[in-house]
């Protein structure tokens, strides 16, 4: 969704398409998505709450 706010009025418009701009920006800044996830060795140290 996009505001477009001119002279005080605000106007609604439907925007890209989610999927289409993810595809879009690959092509530019490449692909990063990956097969698995590395999630560390440190996975599961945090402590959040005492």
């Amino acid at each position: 969704m996009i505001f477009q706010i001119d002279n005080g009025t605000v106007a609604l418009k439907k925007g890209n398409d989610f999927w289409n701009e993810v595809k879009q920006q690959d092509k530019v800044y490449g692909d990063l998505s990956t097969g698995q996830l590395d999630w560390n060795s440190d996975m599961g140290e945090e402590v959040i709450f005492d």
